[in-house]
């Protein structure tokens, strides 16, 4: 975003704007190196805000972002969202090892559906999706994790997409029952 929107004359201008207008008001959000979420919450709040980014800026002759940008928060968000409510989850006090395996392959999915076509987003997902599975693979080879997601009755086989290792944590279960 630009500076001059951050600055606290042009905040407070674009506020009057917004006010004069009946828009929804909120405050802006910055990034906060230290907290990735920070990012997502920061797009999510100026898309949000795009209405009333697009009026403050014609009145007030700051810079903006081009539609090409806007276009590229739009699709970028959802992608963020599902890596921030898996975050919210696993940081929750009721996460247990079952959900481990569950939980990646939530954004595995994610990160393998096409992105919209022309956004530029397909390299990022495809980058995310490399590093997931270079950060995560021991926790799929977890023999603990595997047994743990086979034996909950809410995920059973229906996440260990390797039949051979599920049919291997089975035999193991079955040989220590």
């Amino acid at each position: 975003m630009s500076k001059a929107l951050c600055s606290p004359t042009a905040s407070t201008s674009v506020i009057e704007i917004i006010l004069g207008r009946g828009v929804a008001q909120h405050r802006f959000i910055q990034e906060e190196p230290t907290r990735w979420n920070t990012t997502l919450h920061m797009l999510k709040r100026l898309y949000e805000q795009k209405r009333s980014i697009l009026l403050a800026s014609a009145e007030l002759n700051i810079p903006i972002l081009s539609n090409c940008q806007w276009t590229l928060i739009e699709n970028i968000i959802p992608i963020l969202d599902v890596f921030d409510s898996v975050t919210n989850h696993i940081s929750s006090d009721h996460v247990t090892a079952t959900e481990v395996i569950p939980l990646i392959n939530v954004i595995e999915t994610e990160l393998q559906k096409p992105a919209p076509a022309g956004s530029g987003l397909q390299g990022l997902k495809n980058d995310f999706y490399s590093f997931l599975k270079i950060r995560f693979k021991n926790y799929k080879n977890s023999d603990i994790l595997t047994s743990a997601t086979l034996l909950d009755p809410r995920f059973k086989q229906a996440h260990l997409k390797d039949k051979a290792k599920a049919d291997a944590a089975k035999h193991r279960l079955l040989e220590e029952a």
